[in-house]
């Protein structure tokens, strides 16, 4: 009877603990999804500023301080980052702009993201690997969204380091994680064919 009641209450904690961890990672994207949500109006406020060329509304509530918005509409997603320098820059926490990276204002940038792949709330790019050549990537910074098309998806060995060839004179954003094949990681380049200026 007491091992009947020990295995019950066993399976009663193994629920608990998938029920509240399921009922956290939900928690946590909507959050995240609000304060992306947030900082998109601001961009919308402003780009329907310039289309339709009214009174430049400000936005007074910015409840965030990401530096842009990574878009990819063909996963339907969209997540803000930080500044390079910033403590929640990390792929413990968010998408992370690696080292070295330069914004896409600048002529001849090469803007490096990585994320996680897994199912997890950290796992925000898990669907990675279902990008396709000429899908299109957006970057929000500085109410301006800037448009890139993908030319290039490789996998090479997970080394801390990722190559590309480039033109000096082109803008690039990569996107990277770990590849499902051990010990790669997953390369998707976009070249920049829009700036929305």
């Amino acid at each position: 009877m007491e091992r009947k009641r020990n295995f019950s209450l066993l399976i009663i904690l193994v629920i608990a603990f998938f029920l509240s961890y399921h009922i956290y990672n939900y928690c946590i994207i909507k959050f995240n999804n609000q304060k992306v949500d947030n900082y998109l109006v601001e961009y919308e406020i402003q780009d329907n500023y310039r289309e339709n060329n009214i009174q430049k509304i400000e936005y007074q509530e910015k409840s965030n301080d990401y530096l842009g918005v990574l878009l990819i509409p063909k996963l339907n997603f969209k997540q803000g980052f930080y500044n390079i320098n910033d403590e929640r820059n990390n792929v413990n926490q968010n998408i992370e702009v690696l080292k070295g990276s330069e914004m896409p204002d600048i002529k001849g940038s090469s803007l490096v993201i990585a994320g996680h792949k897994g199912e997890s709330y950290l796992g925000y790019f898990n669907n990675l690997d279902k990008l396709a050549i000429n899908d299109e990537l957006d970057i929000i910074y500085q109410n301006q969204k800037y448009q890139y098309t993908i030319f290039d998806i490789y996998e090479l060995e997970r080394n801390g380091s990722i190559s590309f060839t480039k033109n000096i004179h082109e803008n690039y954003l990569v996107l990277t994680t770990c590849s499902k094949k051990n010990n790669l990681q997953l390369v998707v380049v976009g070249k920049l064919i829009n700036n929305g200026s």
